[in-house]
């Protein structure tokens, strides 16, 4: 596992594999996490109708 580590930042470069780090932590919260947090909220909602909401 070091190896590969080593090998990733002699051919990226250490601000390319922070980009690459921080891209894909950026897409795994806003397209895998936060809808699910999402989703999960909807779920404890009761499903009132529009006149009885608010």
């Amino acid at each position: 596992m070091r190896r590969i580590w080593e090998d990733a930042i002699r051919n990226f470069g250490g601000v390319g594999i922070a980009f690459i780090l921080l891209t894909v932590g950026t897409w795994l919260i806003f397209m895998i996490l936060l809808p699910q947090l999402i989703m999960l909220d909807f779920s404890f909602r009761p499903l009132l109708p529009l006149r009885k909401i608010g």
